[in-house]
């Protein structure tokens, strides 16, 4: 008789774990959000003992649930001390589909074993659903998190950022000489920090010495008692309350965040960016192991005249959202059809620093109709900000049109 694992509930990261032994059972967990915990409703038990054989020995089945959802499943993968390649035959032992909403006076009604479930056309996420163009709201997005309210980047600014109500909040991460990832954004200490010199070259102690300067830092700024967060730190302090955009400084360093994401079991909470070239037709990152398991977010700029058709070149890129750079407003609204074709969100940045014209923060604290107003009536339905208490305030008093 198979032995059943024993379900731990977690508040912090809303994860359920079960200690399996391989070859005994793959467990699923149907769970209910009560206020602070989960609570397991029902479990279901597939016996297989092939599982032994593809696997060997114990490991752990991290079951998730998705904070905004009343009952939802999910499982994400079976962990290991190695790295596991999970082909489509072995999906059909790990995945369970089950209706994302039950209302509490149904039954739990399951269907049988899939492999749907993680498929990436399925989007079942929130993250995905959030960015759908289904969703109608416009999405804001904090840059280094909520700075004019707490030091950039740090813990306390991503809290505020969430007290806000932003959607997102774009955090940069770098590795130090010892191979920690850090969240800050300069390549050296000297802006943000009490510290000095190159974070790449800095031990991790060092960098954590260090005190964090208020707001965007300069030598003039005051010392706070925040330090500069690890990458982890950082995604369970978002965890359940605002996704995140990692902006991985240097590319060679990409494979350590994808691991820290995954060690977390955060692919849901995440999108991670990168640049392309359309008309290159290349894309290496689709080759990529995490490809599919983690949002992507696809970086380019639009050429004059050819927005849709490079949007169509990048269309095995299954992008939910795309980051652009423009110089003429006009071409955003050219790709309007395209973009609804393939359900992408368009995303700009209309911080002083991203030369998109004038459409940029300091111009819209004066005419938020004639920067932010317009981006939106051209098609852009994410705007990255370092202004996001007067964004919000401005679309909250805005009257549809």
């Amino acid at each position: 008789m198979p032995r059943r694992p024993s379900f731990s509930a977690n508040s912090c990261d809303r994860r359920l774990a079960a200690k399996i032994s391989c070859g005994l059972s793959v467990v699923a967990s149907i769970t209910r959000r009560r206020p602070g915990t989960w609570e397991p409703v029902t479990t279901l038990t597939e016996t297989d003992s092939g599982l032994s054989e593809r696997f060997g020995g114990a490991h752990t089945a991290r079951i998730s649930s998705h904070c905004h959802k009343v009952y939802t499943l999910r499982v994400l993968m079976i962990e290991a001390s190695l790295p596991l390649q999970v082909d489509e035959s072995t999906q059909e032992f790990l995945v369970f589909h089950i209706r994302q909403k039950i209302p509490a006076e149904e039954s739990l009604p399951m269907s049988g074993l899939t492999a749907a479930a993680i498929s990436n056309s399925s989007r079942s996420s929130e993250i995905y659903d959030l960015m759908s163009r289904t969703n109608g709201a416009i999405i804001t997005i904090a840059h280094r998190a909520l700075w004019s309210a707490a030091p950039e980047n740090s813990l306390a600014a991503i809290r505020a950022a969430a007290e806000l109500g932003v959607e997102f909040v774009e955090i940069d991460t770098q590795a130090t000489a010892d191979g920690h990832l850090v969240v800050i954004h300069d390549r050296t200490l000297d802006r943000t920090t009490s510290g000095n010199g190159i974070v790449g070259a800095s031990s991790f102690q060092a960098v954590r010495s260090t005190h964090l300067r208020v707001a965007a830092g300069g030598d003039a700024a005051a010392l706070t008692d925040e330090r500069v967060p690890t990458l982890e730190e950082a995604l369970e302090e978002a965890r359940g309350r605002v996704f995140v955009n990692i902006d991985t400084k240097f590319p060679h360093e990409l494979p350590l965040v994808i691991a820290t994401v995954r060690r977390l079991g955060a692919e849901d909470c995440v999108i991670i960016k990168s640049d392309v070239l359309p008309e290159s037709r290349d894309f290496p990152v689709v080759s990529a192991d995490w490809f599919g398991s983690i949002p992507h977010m696809p970086m380019f700029p639009v050429r004059p005249g050819k927005f849709a058709a490079d949007l169509k070149l990048i269309e095995a890129l299954r992008a939910p959202m795309v980051e652009v750079k423009f110089t003429d407003v006009a071409e955003l609204a050219a790709g309007r059809e395209e973009l609804e074709r393939q359900n992408i969100r368009l995303w700009i940045n209309t911080l002083d620093v991203s030369h998109n014209l004038d459409f940029n923060d300091s111009r819209a604290l004066k005419d938020p109709e004639g920067v932010w107003g317009a981006l939106i009536e051209a098609g852009v339905g994410a705007i990255q900000t370092d202004t996001n208490v007067e964004f919000k305030r401005w679309l909250s008093s805005r009257k549809p049109v």
